[in-house]
């Protein structure tokens, strides 16, 4: 099997930190953890795994420490957590499998977050379940490159919301999809923590659209900053359409996009914005929104059209696409 580096960056991870590096202790080559001034017992809980701890000062560039990891990986393959994060046992072993067998040389991986918070988000699943006690609605999910070969010149950009997406764009390294999802855990922190890292979030992001402003992933964070956090539709539509011009085959940018423009009640430019894709995706999140669109206009017949072709790709939202199947009846 090829070598795991586990890199992690940490700062006052106690809470979480031990469920996981548990989660893949058995799975992983070796563990590195940059730690960015934690003042609890995080360092603590992290030598029960490994010795390969490294102090780093924070810098307000999460990019940063996360280059400071890979410097120190000496795997065929790098692995990334954040410390509120688990990778449950079926992912691993999916992992294993892509790493032998694939000709892919990163990944994106799901990113599952338990949410009471996101419940209004287009792409929420309700699937109650409760996880230490806390009941959670549902879920959102994301995907995000975690796996990727240990190459040389692979790096992090962006203050916040960091990625290795471009540099391997640079390199021409072929990035695939695995249905290996990793679980997110942040909401056990509670909502204020959630919400009250929101504006100095905004601010890196910014600050990333200075530094990097032919990234279309840039503007798209700062266009959700101001739909999910700010309530200023006007700015997140301007943002959503810089981040579809800029990189305009990428399916979560459209459908944002489209989203904000639905959101100001823009109908037909939605959808316009979403058409292209079917030539070239056979995506749920696309049917079910042009589903919706179609409702909304009085369109039933084609609403029920696109919800049937989102059935057919066994969606987790069956039973919610059910429900507008039944008022489009109705």
């Amino acid at each position: 099997m090829p070598t795991i580096s586990l890199c992690l960056i940490t700062k006052n991870e106690e809470q979480f930190i031990e469920d996981c590096l548990a989660s893949v202790k058995d799975f992983v080559t070796e563990i590195i953890v940059v730690d960015t001034g934690s003042s609890d017992k995080t360092k603590e809980i992290a030598r029960k795994f490994t010795d390969k701890i490294v102090d780093f000062t924070w810098c307000d560039d999460f990019s940063a420490p996360r280059n400071e990891a890979l410097k120190h990986a000496t795997g065929d393959w790098i692995l990334v957590l954040d410390a509120d994060e688990i990778i449950p046992p079926e992912s691993k072993a999916k992992i294993k499998e892509a790493m032998e067998n694939s000709d892919a040389e990163a990944y994106y991986l799901p990113q599952v977050t338990f949410t009471n918070i996101y419940t209004n988000d287009p792409t929420f699943i309700r699937s109650p379940i409760v996880i230490k006690d806390k009941s959670f609605s549902g879920y959102i999910a994301g995907d995000i490159i975690r796996l990727f070969q240990n190459k040389k010149g692979v790096t992090y950009d962006n203050f916040v919301h960091e990625t290795v997406e471009y540099s391997l764009q640079s390199k021409k390294m072929k990035v695939g999809w695995l249905a290996a999802p990793f679980l997110h855990l942040h909401e056990l922190k509670g909502d204020s923590k959630v919400h009250g890292k929101q504006e100095y979030y905004a601010h890196l992001s910014l600050k990333n659209i200075e530094k990097y402003p032919q990234h279309g992933k840039n503007y798209y964070d700062v266009s959700v900053y101001y739909h999910t956090y700010q309530k200023d539709e006007e700015k997140a539509l301007a943002y959503a359409e810089k981040a579809v011009k800029l990189e305009p085959q990428r399916i979560e940018f459209r459908l944002n996009l489209s989203f904000r423009l639905r959101d100001l009640g823009r109908h037909r430019e939605a959808m316009a914005v979403l058409l292209p894709l079917l030539k070239t995706h056979h995506d749920e999140r696309v049917f079910i929104e042009l589903g919706d669109l179609c409702a909304a206009d009085g369109n039933k017949t084609n609403a029920l059209v696109m919800y049937q072709k989102a059935l057919q790709l066994n969606t987790p939202r069956k039973e919610l696409i059910l429900q507008k199947m039944a008022n489009c009846r109705s």
